[in-house]
């Protein structure tokens, strides 16, 4: 994890990598962050389906 910090500023510089190949660091946290979100997603859209269900409003809040 402590390599990922250092190869950071790397990432955002297409310019500097090597033979155009993206580094190893930001290739596993997009492989380590997409399912996570993707699940995230998922799960705040089964949410919003259950209080639909429901009759209630994810968004809104009662006064």
């Amino acid at each position: 994890m402590h390599l990922t910090f250092l190869g950071f500023s790397g990432w955002l510089a297409p310019g500097d990598w090597h033979g155009a190949i993206p580094p190893i660091s930001l290739i596993a946290v997009v492989v380590a962050l997409v399912p996570l979100l993707v699940k995230r997603k998922w799960e705040h859209e089964k949410q919003e389906a259950a209080a639909a269900r429901h009759g209630r409003a994810t968004d809104e809040q009662d006064p």
